[in-house]
This record gives structure tokens, C-alpha cells and sequence, in this order.
């Protein structure tokens, strides 16, 4: 018997752009919250602004952190992508994984959208007309990751 998991996939903007410190600090938070709750996932931040998340568990849970993520007031604009039930974890090693958004690397990924550096950023247009392109972003890089990264350097 399968274990149904809940996972979420969300866009958001910083209120400010996160300096190193600051994402050392995000990132130390929400490893030990998500081992805590048994939560995984895998957070992409553009270096400029934007993060884009995935977060899977159960559904208790990843609703629990959601709504404490859409309160936090170092970002704004937080648009869900995608919920759905799934099978297995996509991001099963990682209580949360990290990557900084090379523009120039993620241009090769088919698909690329260039919605993270546009000028007019309409989160909201993208979470409803592509949410699969935000999810194959994700899985590319979990894909070419193979642990955990411990920094962000």
C-alpha cells in the first residue's frame, strides 16, 4: 500500500533581496521545522527576489507551514502553483533543498520561461496558465542534485 502524500508548489516574492546571511538563516529554519514535521522539498531562489518552492508531506502538515508561509512578512505576493496527492516524495533525501538560480544555466532547461527576470512580473497569470513549467524547473534540479546542499555557496 501506496503512502499518500500531499505536495504543494508556490511562487513568492521577497520584500527585499535576501543577502547570504538571510538565506543561511531561511534555510537553517526550514530544515529543522521540516525534519521536525517530516517535511520535504526544494526552495530556488533567483538571487534577485523570487523564490519558488515545493513542499511535500502530509497534508496537515504542508497546510500548517503554508499558511504560516503566506503570513511571513518577508515576502509578498505568495501565489500556490500547484497542490495535488502524490505517491512518493520527489524530494525524499532533502528536509529542504536549495539551489541559487543560474539565469544563464536554467535557459538550456526545455520549457525555460524567463517569468523570474521579467520587468512585470504577473505571478499570478503564471501560477494559473503554467504551472507545470514551475514544477519542471523543480524537477530538473532535483534531478542534477545529488545530496543535500549544506550552503548556499
Amino acid at each position: 500500500m501506496f503512502e499518500i502524500l500531499y505536495q504543494i508548489c508556490y511562487v513568492s516574492s521577497a520584500n527585499e533581496k535576501f543577502q547570504q546571511t538571510e538565506l543561511l538563516e531561511l534555510l537553517n529554519q526550514a530544515r529543522q521545522y521540516n525534519k521536525n514535521n517530516n517535511i520535504t522539498g526544494l526552495l530556488l531562489y533567483d538571487g534577485v527576489g523570487t523564490f519558488l518552492q515545493t513542499l511535500e508531506g502530509e497534508k496537515d502538515d504542508v497546510e500548517s507551514l503554508f499558511s504560516k508561509i503566506k503570513m511571513d512578512e518577508r515576502h509578498k505576493r505568495v501565489n500556490l502553483l500547484s497542490a495535488k496527492l502524490v505517491e512518493e516524495r520527489l524530494f525524499a533525501n532533502w528536509s529542504m533543498g536549495f539551489r541559487l538560480i543560474d539565469k544563464t544555466a536554467i535557459k538550456q532547461i526545455d520549457g525555460f520561461s524567463d517569468f523570474m527576470y521579467s520587468p512585470e512580473k504577473n505571478l499570478e497569470a503564471f501560477a494559473t496558465s503554467k504551472p507545470n513549467s514551475a514544477m519542471n524547473l523543480l524537477y530538473h534540479f532535483a534531478k542534477i542534485s545529488a545530496i543535500e546542499p549544506e550552503d548556499i555557496t
